[in-house]
């Protein structure tokens, strides 16, 4: 099966998240992402069953290790272009 990437800016709270759906019927919060698992929103931070990741982040470059760095740029370039920075 195919994989696919959503990338959205990192929400503060459920409150704001784009995978969080409020339910007029059941006056209950879902999140999509989680089998409409219900959310507490009285709790103000987010969840430690949250599926959303931060994007790893970027390596930096060895003075000694060339076999390294050659690595390091290839992660370096997979991060900008999952980011939207890709040159």
């Amino acid at each position: 099966m195919s994989k696919l990437v959503l990338l959205v800016d990192s929400p503060k709270t459920c409150t704001v998240c784009p995978l969080s759906l409020e339910t007029e019927v059941y006056s209950v919060n879902l999140c999509w992402a989680m089998e409409e698992r219900r959310i507490n929103m009285d709790s103000g931070n987010v969840p430690d069953w949250c599926p959303l990741r931060e994007l790893p982040k970027k390596k930096k470059l060895s003075c000694d290790n060339w076999e390294y760095n050659i690595q390091v740029k290839a992660w370096n370039a997979c991060i900008d272009a999952i980011g939207g920075d890709a040159k």
